[in-house]
This record gives C-alpha cells, sequence and structure tokens, in this order.
C-alpha cells in the first residue's frame, strides 16, 4: 500500500474523532473545540514521509505526506458539504417564519442557497488548502529529523 493512503487514514480518522469530539463537547454546553487541534493534521504527513523514507523512498517524502493531506482533504470536504446540505434542509421555515416575521424569514430562506454555496465553496478551499500544507508540513519535519538522525549516526560510524 502506498505511503500516501496509510497517512490518508490516519487523517480520515482523525476527522472522524475531531468531528464526534467537537460535537459531544457542544452538546454538553461547551465551545467545542478550539482551533489549535487542527495542528493534528500533520500527522498523516508525518506517517507518509516516514513510511517513505523507511522504505528506502527519501526523495518522494515530502511529495507522499501532501498526497496523504489531499487524499484526507477530499474526506474532510465531503464530510463538511454534507454537513452544509444536512444544515440548510433541516431549517423549520414555519417556526423561524414565526419567530422573525414573514417577509424576513422568505427573504432568507431565498439567500440561503447562494449564501451556503459561497461560504461552501470558501470551506473548500481553506480544507484543501489546510489539509494538503499541514501533511506537507508533517513529511517536511520528518524529513528534517530523519536528516538529523542519520547525520549523527553516520557521524558515530565514522569516528
Amino acid at each position: 500500500m502506498e505511503p500516501r493512503y496509510l497517512g490518508a487514514a490516519l487523517g480520515i480518522a482523525l476527522a472522524i474523532a475531531l468531528y464526534f469530539v467537537d460535537a459531544a463537547l457542544r452538546a454538553r454546553g461547551s465551545g467545542g473545540l478550539g482551533a489549535y487541534w487542527l495542528l493534528l493534521f500533520v500527522l498523516p504527513g508525518a506517517l507518509a514521509g516516514a513510511i517513505a523514507h523507511r522504505r528506502g523512498l527519501p526523495d518522494d517524502v515530502e511529495k507522499e505526506g501532501a498526497l496523504a493531506g489531499l487524499t484526507t482533504a477530499h474526506f474532510v470536504a465531503a464530510l463538511v458539504v454534507a454537513s452544509l446540505i444536512e444544515g440548510v434542509l433541516t431549517i423549520d421555515w414555519t417556526q423561524y417564519a414565526a419567530q422573525v416575521g414573514e417577509q424576513i424569514a422568505e427573504g432568507v430562506k431565498a439567500a440561503i442557497v447562494p449564501a451556503t454555496a459561497i461560504a461552501g465553496i470558501a470551506t473548500l478551499v481553506i480544507i484543501y488548502v489546510g489539509c494538503v500544507m499541514a501533511s506537507w508540513l508533517g513529511a517536511a519535519a520528518y524529513e528534517g529529523y530523519a536528516g538529523i538522525v542519520g547525520r549523527r549516526a553516520q557521524a558515530e560510524r565514522s569516528s
């Protein structure tokens, strides 16, 4: 199996875990997970990079990390798009109209699809750039670490 797919499996598992933990925290009245938890998305790239390096593909470490992030981003994007669609489809327009008035409710109803589409596109861009860059950084960090450890081991052997 390619290193990118093993890294992506970790990324998908992270996405699912973070999604459920955030939902559970919000259900209990908390503010949910902080944005700093997204830093965990360097791990798929680090894993893919480590596997590529151990398989003797040192030139592919960063590429495999970035591809792990891209594959992870596909899953996360599907999750977010499904959530946006579900959110729009579950609005109780009758209850909303009773709260704000019929005219305002009709205006919001007319604007919700274009607004959701714009928000969705912007979110997808952030997801893809974020996942790919985070995984690439994870792979680059692993490559730097492996280089330092490798030079140290080589220096010990030659002395």
